[in-house]
């Protein structure tokens, strides 16, 4: 992923192009816990296409995802979620009513109020798992930290991890007891040191290219 990346403006509602194989579709909720708003990504395979975090459940981003869905002339097989908070999961409805996607992630956890119980989940994923269904792999990584039911993307080939709220740009996250535990954060950002990551995908703000830099300055923080 060419550095130039992370210069590409927040566009609401509208598909950014950040590689041959990921889009950006950014919500039009911005906010103080959702930054310029909440990142959803389109991920082109060779036959079918995925959304990853599908975001609030707002009939204008719907429309903006399936329009991306449209555009890359692929059908909408799959729906990977990297965890069940409000600002990122509740769309899945609308995009499964539209295209029968099917929904993948870690489900919500039991006795948090902040987290999103409507979505159904056909498949767990499992740390570690290589996910081939777009006919090239995606390295699952399970981030506990902010949430402890929180995934990672990874693509090994372009050097990208989507990070959902495990990392975002300009800000550190939150970190809530009891679902979220800093000793984890510290211990899932190691994990991602030996990846040799080139371009961060945040759930809320613009690209990283500065990848390691910026997780060794949040370990550091």
């Amino acid at each position: 992923m060419d550095n130039a990346v992370s210069e590409l403006a927040i566009a609401p509602e509208t598909a950014v192009v950040l590689s041959p194989r990921v889009w950006r579709i950014t919500a039009a909720n911005p906010g103080l816990m959702t930054g310029p708003g909440t990142n959803s990504y389109l991920l082109i395979g060779h036959d079918c296409c995925a959304v990853v975090d599908p975001g609030p459940a707002d009939d204008a981003h719907r429309d903006a995802l399936l329009a991306a869905v449209a555009a890359c002339g692929l059908p909408l097989r799959h729906i990977l979620l990297t965890h069940t908070h409000r600002d990122h999961s509740p769309g899945c409805l609308a995009l499964v009513a539209s295209s029968g996607a099917s929904v993948l992630g870690m489900p919500p956890l039991d006795g948090d109020p902040t987290q999103d119980r409507d979505t159904r989940f056909d498949r767990v994923l499992a740390d570690g798992e290589r996910w081939e269904a777009l006919g090239w792999p995606l390295h699952i990584v399970h981030t506990p930290g902010h949430v402890e039911n929180h995934l990672c993307f990874h693509d090994p080939q372009e050097g990208w991890l989507i990070t959902g709220d495990h990392l975002i740009q300009g800000s550190t996250v939150v970190i809530i007891p009891p679902h979220g535990r800093l000793t984890d954060y510290m211990r899932s950002l190691r994990l991602l040191l030996p990846l040799g990551l080139r371009a961060l995908l945040p759930g809320h703000g613009k690209v990283m290219t500065d990848a390691e830099a910026v997780v060794r300055a949040t370990l550091a923080h």
